[in-house]
């Protein structure tokens, strides 16, 4: 019996000091990374195991997303500066120069984590080799070389016709509400059109979100898109029952846009079957590559869900937050009501050698694009050790290039915060560096579908302010909603009168 408790004593001795060292390991191997990185400039960090969140927690509380918080540190800090989320270290670039070289002069790859955490949404296959989250430059160089024919203009022309049919619906849906009185929630809707679009002419289907008030499609999209900020946020989710129901919820919508994808896929494999002559949208480009490159059905329903949410957010968010800034100034919106009515006259549709007649529309929207850019920032991160603004960063670190605060720093544009389309016209934007801007991101991995959206753009805004008046409700903000994307918190609440 004497011995059995001496037994017992010594394991709960012996298992309490691996723990200590353990723990005295972690801690030795957290301070020597803090004495890496110690030469870099940033903000002070508050914690030593927490690093920078326990800042990041208050301002939140306070109202600030992440990105105005990298912002506001832009203005402190020259060229780059260096944060911790717990004890992992993230270099921070906004400034056009050490942009360029991260982008063109080390060609930096994406970071492993990035296609970690999008490879699956807590249990369910999310986008784990998709075009975006795919980490092998072989691989998507070989995918995105294949994908390109179906975003060239030659091809993107030749869907005007299905925009415009897709308009009609949300022209049709809207207008029912456009008395004058019934408040309307841009936002939702401009989500429902933007599915619709991408879900027809990219893949043939007919989603009907317009015409479905109870359609589990924009849900679904959401989710998986707050699902992403979660994972970042929250390291211990699998640990933490609390969030369970909420993990279970965004698992569930990923199985389902994987579903709709995997039927979609069969559907038109059995129509190839019987000889039938498919279109030369996405989907047919991406079945090429499973005949081409042998791609499992799997990845290639990554590569869908990956279109499918990347198609219809960024367009969605850009004419929400567009329509939110015109909304509030006459002199843009009138300027934009006559040239639509100059390029388009009595007609209705938009056809596509209207959309380079559209200029001001094009300064427009590049003006709400570098506002509010789609996303927040790039992630990148150094195989070996580089210069960047004169600082040595380590090998293997990662960079985050933060794109909102390129866009709002006032060394890249004079009076940032101010909504000026004519920065953009022809006298003024050959001013502007390249590398200021880049809401689509820079180099080998921009945006493949930044044309397509757009094209999409220009169609769903040409015809809404030639069809109606707009009116925003009083207390609607520019403050901003981070949601895996960049939205307007309070939906763009407007009024709506038709035109005559």
């Amino acid at each position: 019996m004497m011995e059995s408790a001496w037994s017992i004593g010594f394991a709960l001795v012996a298992l309490l000091s691996v723990l200590l060292l353990g723990f005295i390991g972690f801690v030795i191997h957290i301070y020597v990374l803090h004495r890496k990185y110690s030469h870099l400039p940033g903000p002070p960090r508050p914690s030593f195991f927490y690093g920078h969140l326990p800042i990041v927690k208050k301002e939140v509380q306070e109202g600030r997303t992440l990105v105005e918080l990298f912002q506001k540190w832009s203005l402190e800090y020259d060229g780059l500066y260096l944060i911790w989320f717990f004890w992992h270290p993230r270099v921070v670039a906004y400034h056009k120069d050490v942009i360029k070289d991260v982008i063109i002069k080390y060609n930096l790859p994406k970071q492993k984590s990035l296609q970690k955490m999008l490879s699956d949404m807590f249990g369910a296959r999310f986008m784990k080799n998709g075009l975006v989250s795919i980490t092998n430059h072989e691989e998507w160089k070989k995918k995105r070389n294949a994908a390109n024919p179906a975003f060239y203009r030659s091809h993107l022309k030749t869907l005007v016709s299905d925009y415009n049919k897709s308009c009609d619906k949300f022209l049709t849906k809207i207008g029912g509400m456009a008395d004058g009185k019934t408040q309307v929630r841009m936002l939702d809707y401009f989500h429902r059109v933007t599915l619709d679009v991408i879900g027809k002419v990219a893949f043939d289907m007919e989603l009907n979100s317009l015409d479905d008030d109870h359609s589990p499609f924009p849900t679904a999209v959401a989710n998986c898109l707050n699902g992403i900020l979660f994972k970042f946020r929250n390291p211990f989710h699998k640990i933490n029952p609390s969030t369970f129901k909420y993990q279970r919820q965004v698992a569930d919508g990923t199985r389902l846009l994987r579903e709709t994808g995997r039927k979609c896929i069969e559907k038109r494999q059995a129509a190839i079957a019987s000889g039938k002559t498919m279109p030369n949208d996405v989907l047919s480009t991406m079945m090429k590559l499973t005949e081409l490159h042998g791609i499992s059905s799997e990845d290639l329903l990554d590569d869908f869900i990956t279109f499918f949410i990347a198609g219809q957010e960024t367009t969605a968010n850009q004419l929400s937050f567009l329509l939110l800034e015109v909304a509030q100034r006459p002199d843009v919106l009138e300027k934009l009501k006559a040239e639509i009515h100059e390029v388009l006259g009595s007609r209705d549709y938009v056809e596509f050698d209207d959309l380079a007649k559209l200029e001001y529309m094009g300064q427009v929207l590049k003006e709400a694009l570098r506002l509010y850019p789609p996303a927040g920032g790039i992630a990148r991160e150094t195989k070996e050790q580089i210069v960047l603004g004169g600082h040595m960063i380590p090998a293997n670190s990662l960079i985050n290039v933060s794109i909102y605060s390129a866009h709002h720093h006032p060394d890249h544009f004079e009076d940032p915060e101010k909504f000026d389309p004519d920065r953009w016209n022809k006298e003024n934007a050959d001013k502007i560096d390249r590398f200021s801007y880049l809401p689509f991101s820079l180099g080998p991995r921009n945006c493949i579908g930044q044309v397509f959206a757009q094209f999409e753009s220009k169609v769903l805004l040409a015809r809404l302010l030639k069809n109606f008046k707009i009116t925003l409700i009083p207390g609607q903000t520019r403050t901003i909603k981070e949601q895996g994307t960049l939205q307007p918190r309070d939906g763009v609440v407007c009024t709506l009168e038709q035109r005559r």
